[in-house]
């Protein structure tokens, strides 16, 4: 039985997932999927950083907590080279406000993620 709730269109979205919990990227590139976007996972902080450097994305969502390197500390590297992407980070607990209001991300969403709240949190 099909969904009768609406997806959005974001055929032109290209999106970044970054987390090292695989059963997390598969939900999330699920849900955006759906949606129509195009999606390239990470499974690390340094791969994410690796992969922005060599494209384009409308926007990067990332977890915090990673073990080579966290999403706040990887945002800030993609920062010195894309000043202007924006960058989401997604925890299971509250952001501390040092990185909330630090400038180097956009925004944060608490997982687990729900499509309606990130669809909100990128203006649509």
């Amino acid at each position: 039985m099909s969904s009768p709730d609406h997806v959005p269109d974001l055929n032109e979205f290209r999106v970044l997932l970054v987390d090292d919990n695989r059963l997390n990227l598969q939900i999330l590139k699920k849900l955006l999927t759906r949606a129509q976007a195009e999606v390239e996972t990470a499974d690390g902080g340094q791969d994410a950083v690796a992969f922005a450097r060599e494209h384009s994305f409308r926007f990067i969502l990332m977890d915090y907590q990673m073990p080579d390197l966290d999403g706040f500390e990887a945002a800030q590297q993609i920062r010195a080279f894309d000043p202007a992407v924006p960058i989401y980070l997604m925890s299971g607990d509250d952001v501390p406000p040092f990185v909330r209001d630090s400038g180097v991300i956009t925004g944060t969403l608490l997982k687990p993620v729900q499509l309606p709240s990130l669809l909100a949190l990128v203006g649509l």
